[in-house]
């Protein structure tokens, strides 16, 4: 149910509140409209783990270029976080 409230409910927000009462012309709506369609969630980034979720943007910020080896540093603590938290959800009742 909640899922189906979802939808709906953002749904009707998208529709009666930013494309009926804040949006001034067809191009700022389809804009919006393709925003809300290619919207992604970067499990990585949100659950961090091992701390592969910043790993890119620490490398950039030290203007390191050497991937693999960054990766392979931090792959155990990774993999185990995963583990934790795929445990954790076939746990969840």
């Amino acid at each position: 149910m909640a899922r189906g409230a979802a939808d709906t409910i953002v749904n009707a927000y998208y529709e009666q509140t930013l494309y009926n009462r804040l949006v001034r012309d067809d191009e700022s709506y389809e804009m919006l409209r393709l925003i809300f369609s290619t919207r992604v969630y970067d499990l990585g980034t949100i659950y961090d783990w091992g701390g592969i979720g910043f790993l890119l943007m620490n490398m950039n910020e030290r203007s390191q270029k050497d991937f693999t080896s960054q990766y392979e540093k931090i792959e155990d603590k990774v993999k185990a976080a995963m583990e934790k938290t795929m445990d954790l959800y076939k746990n969840f009742q």
